[in-house]
């Protein structure tokens, strides 16, 4: 049985499990510490962990993996279609951090869609300031102001840079079936101080520089991966994920 056909029949268990409906974020049959068990997520990362996911068939886990589904009918979680984890990890203007993780992007129903259909697989997005009074309900939303999309050019899969205002520094096609070692040092700021380094083990085609503003305010901005997409979308998707480390440099 394949990676992809074994979590298709978790995925089925779990929603029958669910039977009256789904649960607006995290699923009570994946706590915390069993993810990060699973996808060996540094155990400092734990209490900074979240699920935003729409219901249980949405996430499955391997032996040592997650997968992150999206379907035709996946209903809006915080005014989106998406199937991610959230690590909060703390840090303050000025801070450079470094975020690995693994990816995988399976050979059978994988992310990304055509240049109009927007779709990332990894963000940093902004969040009130308390410092500010700030709240959910007063911050503007706006496109996370660094992340890592997916797109089909030609009909091959590829992934790149996105900065501020969305904008696509880079992108190189990846390999499918295959784990993927992402890598991005961000030097965070709201001036031209700031800088991103991306990268990807073994694929130097990948490798991406951007300088300047990197965060929508002066709080920290928060990590999530998995799969955000354009609602337009309606296709199934699938993306896999592992081995999460932070570290402040």
């Amino acid at each position: 049985m394949t990676i992809y056909s074994t979590l298709f029949c978790r995925a089925m268990i779990l929603g029958c499990f669910l039977a009256g409906g789904a649960h607006a974020q995290g699923c009570a049959l994946v706590d915390k510490y069993k993810l990060a068990s699973v996808m060996s997520i540094d155990p400092v990362l734990i209490p900074l962990l979240n699920l935003e996911i729409p219901s249980c068939a949405n996430i499955v886990l391997g032996d040592s993996y997650a997968g992150f589904l999206l379907n035709a009918t996946n209903q809006p979680l915080n005014g989106g279609i998406r199937s991610e984890l959230a690590i909060d990890f703390p840090f303050v203007e000025g801070d450079t951090v470094e975020y690995r993780w693994s990816v995988m992007i399976p050979t059978q129903d994988p992310p990304g869609g055509d240049s109009q259909q927007w779709w990332v697989i990894a963000q940093w997005h902004d969040q009130p300031d308390p410092r500010l009074g700030q709240t959910w309900a007063t911050l503007k939303p706006q496109s996370p102001p660094v992340a890592i999309y997916i797109e089909r050019r030609n009909g091959i899969v590829g992934i790149g840079l996105q900065g501020m205002q969305g904008k696509k520094n880079s992108w190189a096609p990846v390999p499918l079936g295959v784990w993927l070692k992402l890598n991005a040092t961000i030097r965070w700021s709201t001036t031209t101080t700031g800088s991103i380094l991306f990268s990807v083990e073994g694929h130097p085609e990948l490798d991406s520089i951007l300088s300047g503003p990197n965060m929508l305010n002066g709080y920290k901005h928060y990590f999530k991966a998995g799969q955000y997409r354009a609602p337009s979308v309606s296709k199934a998707s699938l993306i896999y994920l592992k081995n999460v480390r932070f570290r402040q440099l």
